[in-house]
């Protein structure tokens, strides 16, 4: 399992949602800050975070608007559309089925 310490989630929509998600994913224990977005883009939210976080960054989503949206905001941060489903990828990013694919 990859270390999550320096690691942060980003999440948008219903933050009450997201949050049930979330613990349920990671039973409870969340290993990584958590940041809800609410209804903004994650580019623009993430670029007024990127100056308390050392570089270099990467980005996982598997929504290819909120690739494209860090991309416009934040050139710096390297992309990967995560595929864990049959959905065929946009083909812009690149591309993983796994965190542990991660770099």
């Amino acid at each position: 399992k990859k270390n999550l310490t320096s690691s942060v989630v980003v999440t948008a929509g219903n933050m009450a949602l997201q949050k049930a998600k979330l613990e349920s994913t990671f039973h409870k224990e969340l290993p990584a800050k958590i940041f809800y977005t609410g209804e903004e883009r994650k580019g623009p939210f993430l670029k007024g975070l990127l100056d308390s976080f050392p570089a270099p960054w990467s980005f996982v989503d598997d929504k290819p608007m909120e690739l494209e949206s860090v991309a416009k905001e934040c050139p710096d941060i390297q992309l990967y559309e995560i595929r864990r489903d049959e959905k065929a990828p946009a083909g812009t990013f690149s591309i993983i089925h796994s965190f542990d694919e991660l770099p």
